[in-house]
């Protein structure tokens, strides 16, 4: 139990703690009345003239924003008050007889999102409103217990959300709202210490997409993060918790919500900076990043006919290394140089030479120019 809990005493007797967040439109329990608990004996007249005057949940589309104008906002009656937006039942993972009853909201101190926690017949929505015009469905947790009921109450405390019902055998939820951070959020732990590994920093993307399989190659980190597709983040101040998207390719452009569909893993390894991306629904995608020029080449491998003869890796004084060309048969030799940027990214400059070890074998390696050269006596 939770320390917090802890200190509610006897006021939370009777605790159910729930922690998995559901983010797909997915109904937990078996739907119809008889999956409904039935009247309360103790309910009051207020309570029962809510049963009488049940209607089935509407169908009706959702609205983007409107301003209040001849007392009318997208066909809804007002006065001073503009409509945002307005999100479906549908859209709030509602199944096809399930409604709505309480809401709290929640704002995360640490992030400044805000959130819209909303009662449901089978469990609790989670909508992410910090841009009003464009909410986006985060999840449901559903109820706890075989009964779904039209009464539910949430309220907040210390990042958490409590949630009672009417649903017989329900009890309280207790909810880590902070969990919602972790959808579409990159955690960054300093592990030097094995036995003691500590949270270093976390990085929180603006999309609500759910993120997925990432890898590292030189100072990015490239996540597949379903719908929002292919993220790339710059990694290079991960000591200090630091990152930053640098780039995206997005595989579902319908939306960035947070479901299970679009990217689902990436390969970044390929030495020619080609990037292979697995859309679920979509196939194979084959990109090429430009990360723009502040990449810095961080080393330059020198070869002789494929073969490495030295790796410079400071090019203050340009980059350079030495090959002496006794361990090089005479006659013609390829000469290349391979450089590597900070995201990991190779390009290859070459040359012809041709090898005449007569004297002063020890050749100086440094840019490489034209076509064809030869080694040898003074040769360079």
């Amino acid at each position: 139990m939770l320390p917090f809990v802890r200190r509610l005493g006897a006021l939370l007797a009777t605790l159910f703690l729930a922690g998995f967040l559901l983010p797909a439109t997915v109904n937990a329990h078996p739907d119809g009345p008889a999956h409904h608990s039935p009247l309360p004996e103790q309910a009051t007249p207020v309570m029962k003239a809510v049963f009488i005057d049940h209607h089935d949940p509407q169908r009706l589309p959702a609205e983007t924003s409107e301003t209040c104008a001849s007392n009318d906002a997208a066909g809804y009656p007002c006065n001073n008050i503009d409509l945002e937006s307005f999100m479906p039942l549908l859209a709030l993972g509602a199944s096809e007889t399930e409604e709505v009853n309480d809401i709290w909201g929640w704002t995360d101190a640490a992030t400044g999102s805000k959130y819209a926690l909303i009662g449901m017949t089978f469990g609790t929505a989670f909508v992410d409103i910090s841009v009003p015009t464009a909410p986006v469905y985060l999840g449901e947790l559903p109820t706890h217990g075989a009964f779904g009921s039209n009464w539910r109450d949430v309220k907040t405390y210390n990042d958490h959300a409590f949630i009672v019902s009417k649903a017989k055998g329900h009890g309280i939820q207790v909810f880590d709202l902070t969990q919602l951070r972790g959808l579409t959020g990159t955690r960054i732990f300093d592990v030097t210490d094995l036995d003691n590994p500590t949270l270093a920093g976390q990085y929180t993307s603006s999309e609500a997409a759910i993120d997925h399989n990432q890898y590292v190659k030189g100072d990015y980190s490239y996540q597949a993060n379903y719908r929002a597709g292919l993220r790339i983040l710059d990694i290079s101040d991960v000591a200090n918790g630091n990152l930053s998207e640098v780039g995206y390719f997005d595989v579902w452009p319908a939306d960035n919500n947070a479901e299970f569909n679009g990217a689902w893993s990436n390969y970044p390894y390929f030495d020619s900076g080609v990037v292979i991306i697995s859309g679920i629904e979509q196939g194979l995608f084959v990109v090429r990043p430009n990360l723009g020029g502040d990449n810095g080449v961080t080393q330059v491998e020198f070869l002789v006919d494929g073969s490495s003869i030295g790796v410079d890796t400071d090019g203050s004084d340009g980059w350079s290394a030495s090959w002496d060309t006794t361990t090089t048969a005479d006659g013609a030799a390829a000469v290349s140089a391979k450089a590597t940027d900070t995201s990991g990214q190779t390009a290859m400059s070459a040359v012809n030479v041709t090898v005449d070890n007569v004297a002063n074998p020890t050749m100086h390696l440094a840019s490489l120019s034209g076509s064809s050269a030869t080694a040898g006596r003074g040769g360079k």
